[in-house]
């Protein structure tokens, strides 16, 4: 599956190079040319994927105030590996206006699993001086209803996370991801074999866990700006809607703090650089609670405070 985005004497050398570049790594499921205004000129997708994986990285990766796009303008951004879309995405500058960007789905410990892609870049260098800018995008869809109208969102706690910090997240999902199944356990294995946390939960822990799994999944965008501090502040409104303890909530906190550092050590191996990522990762989880915790007279931070 192939798209070009204009109309030019240029599309067919374009697709025909993604199309090489997709056909030859098997473990690239897709490929763009994309304009240093973060727009996908044209794009090349294996046979067995869609574009959506390849769409959803551009967009993450590649916004007007990406860091990408501004060493693209500068001619400084070389060969970049991120994660984004639940692939690893793999960027390289192509001339001084366009860059290639890949999504594969595969992950691997040690460095990228991707071909270098350095060939095709040059290639798409030449033709990517003489096409046309590529097409507006469709305005945005609409946002969604807010699910607690009316409910007054309190002052919001300074985000302690760098660009450095967000950058470090993404690259460290497909671990954190590896392990939260198994942290999620420990923490309701233990809260309900607690007779002070059981009497909190009499009808068990089944679904407290799938709720806390799917919230733990969802903090890991690498994005943290108003929509999630947002996002948590409703989910704590939320849990005070339907009679949640904070006390629960404190102990679920303390928990996760225990748990999960050494599982991800696990993950990561010993070494400064894995207590740097696995500080990065606590601040983050530090950082989602103290949104929730707004709603409950600070309970959940002198019990569970670091």
């Amino acid at each position: 599956m192939s798209g070009f985005h204009n109309k030019s004497g240029a599309a067919a050398k374009v697709i025909a190079v993604l199309q090489d570049l997709v056909a030859e790594a098997r473990i690239i499921e897709a490929a763009a040319l994309v304009g240093r205004d973060g727009q996908i000129i044209a794009h090349a997708t294996r046979a067995n994927a869609g574009p959506e994986a390849l769409f959803t990285a551009v967009d993450e990766l590649l916004g007007p105030d990406s860091a990408h796009l501004r060493h693209l303008g500068q001619g400084t951004l070389g060969q970049v590996v991120e994660s984004a879309a639940s692939r690893r995405v793999m960027i390289r500058q192509a001339g001084p206006n366009a860059l290639v960007c890949t999504v594969s789905g595969g992950y691997g410990r040690g460095g990228s699993q991707l071909p270098s892609i350095s060939g095709t870049a040059l290639r798409l260098a030449e033709l990517a001086q003489i096409i046309p800018p590529p097409l507006p995008k469709a305005p945005p869809a609409e946002p969604a209803p807010d699910p607690f109208p009316g409910l007054r969102l309190p002052d919001l706690p300074a985000c302690p996370l760098t660009a450095e910090d967000c950058a470090r997240i993404g690259a460290l999902r497909p671990f954190v991801m590896g392990v939260l199944p198994g942290v999620t356990r420990k923490i309701y294995d233990a809260m309900e074999a607690e007779p002070q946390m059981a009497r909190h939960m009499p009808n068990g822990t089944a679904r407290l866990r799938d709720m806390h799994m799917a919230w733990l999944e969802t903090l890991f965008t690498g994005d943290y700006g108003a929509l999630f501090a947002q996002r948590q502040l409703q989910i704590g409104q939320a849990h005070q809607l339907a009679g949640i303890p904070p006390v629960l909530l404190a102990a679920t906190m303390a928990y996760l703090r225990a748990i999960l550092p050494p599982a991800l050590r696990g993950a990561l191996g010993e070494g400064v650089l894995s207590e740097i990522a696995i500080g990065t990762v606590m601040r983050l989880v530090d950082y989602a609670f103290a949104l929730m915790d707004t709603n409950s007279s600070g309970l959940i931070t002198r019990i569970g405070g670091a």
